[in-house]
């Protein structure tokens, strides 16, 4: 999606035993990242409550530089219309990802899906495909997607 993104995950998926951790790490997070403006472009409605809440989570969880966060949410948005895959980024999260941490980025996806107080069923829709891709459970899906809910409230 994001040129800087694929040629990480390339880079990765081609030489991913000689990455060191912390490279592999920044990688995943850029993913996660590209995957909470996913659920942001997925109503087509970029707004502050969902820019502020993304700023925070890379910003606060994953410790991605602010200028790396506009970066991946600028060139989102521009490719926000192109039908694309989420394979490429499910796959290297299911490579890398253990259950919790793989929940803990659906609760982030969820966390951007709430910020505006207003569920898309497009939003929805896109957190049920990154869950199914990475082989979250649907009870699991259902469970984060409430406790997310609750805490927004």
């Amino acid at each position: 999606m994001i040129k800087l993104l694929k040629e990480l995950m390339y880079k990765n998926r081609t030489s991913i035993s000689d990455t060191n951790t912390n490279e592999m790490r920044k990688t995943m997070n850029l993913i996660s990242g590209a995957l909470m403006v996913e659920v942001m472009a997925a109503d087509h409605d970029f707004n502050s409550e969902e820019e502020l809440k993304l700023k925070e989570i890379l910003l606060n969880r994953f410790e991605i530089p602010e200028h790396e966060i506009k970066k991946i949410s600028e060139q989102m948005k521009k490719r926000a219309d192109d039908a694309t895959s989420l394979y490429e980024y499910t796959s290297l999260i299911n490579e890398n990802f253990n259950r919790e941490e793989k929940l803990d980025l659906i609760r982030n996806l969820w966390a951007i899906a709430f910020a505006d107080n207003i569920l898309d069923r497009y939003e929805d829709s896109v957190i049920r495909r990154v869950c199914e891709l990475t082989y979250v459970s649907h009870s699991d899906f259902i469970k984060t997607k409430l406790e997310m809910k609750n805490k927004k409230e």
